[in-house]
């Protein structure tokens, strides 16, 4: 049953509780709108970003905006590789 609007809190208005509830609807990052992530280096996504620049050779924008969403999906799948890889590792042990 849902809560009727009137009784909601309608979430922190302060910018200390919005910073604190920031991360809270993270689980994997397959859907953040930021690129990497906290605990992530920012440097070993350029490098992939660039070597995808490298093979590709983008000849216009959008074949450069094409290259840039390979390079973020391909980030995103790694990284759901490493946690999948993590649980597995934790359901074993």
């Amino acid at each position: 049953m849902a809560i009727p609007k009137s009784h909601r809190s309608g979430g922190p208005r302060t910018a200390a509780g919005l910073r604190a509830v920031a991360g809270n609807a993270l689980r994997t990052g397959a859907y953040a709108a930021q690129v990497v992530l906290p605990g992530e280096n920012p440097a070993h996504f350029q490098d992939l970003e660039q070597a995808f620049l490298n093979d590709f050779a983008p000849a216009d924008i959008a074949e450069a905006t094409l290259v840039h969403q390979l390079a973020v999906i391909t980030w995103k799948k790694l990284r759901l590789d490493r946690i999948e890889h993590s649980h597995f590792l934790g359901l074993i042990h």
